[in-house]
């Protein structure tokens, strides 16, 4: 199932998509979770193929885009 929380980040808010499954669909890409700005009219749906568990230093590797 999906979810929608509005989540304060330094101060502006967001709102975080995730489905308890661990697994967002969005124009052919899958996600985890996803922060949008609040206003974003952003769709997902659930995907049906199970995401691969990151571990801590490759989610930092792509969320800075190379190695640490």
């Amino acid at each position: 199932m999906i979810h929608t929380e509005t989540v304060a980040i330094l101060g502006k808010q967001y709102r975080r998509t995730y489905s308890d499954t661990k697994m967002l669909l969005r124009d052919g890409i899958e996600y985890e979770d996803a922060i949008d700005p609040i206003d974003a009219e952003k769709v997902y749906e659930e995907s049906y193929t199970p995401l691969e568990d990151l571990t801590a230093e490759e989610a930092m590797e792509i969320i800075v885009g190379g190695a640490t």
